[in-house]
């Protein structure tokens, strides 16, 4: 869960949330999800591991 703080602060990702509320027993059971942001992919680029389209 830290690394993902980190990275999310970093700012290479987004976290989106879906909207609404749907708990089920006490969990939230609708999916957030995460994307990768222009910066992160500059990053991934500059480290010459992919091409990124």
């Amino acid at each position: 869960m830290l690394l993902i703080k980190r990275v999310i602060e970093a700012g290479f990702i987004q976290r989106h949330e879906t909207p609404g509320q749907i708990f089920i027993g006490g969990m939230k059971s609708n999916p957030d999800f995460v994307a990768i942001t222009a910066k992160g992919r500059e990053f991934i680029e500059n480290l010459g591991l992919h091409k990124i389209d």
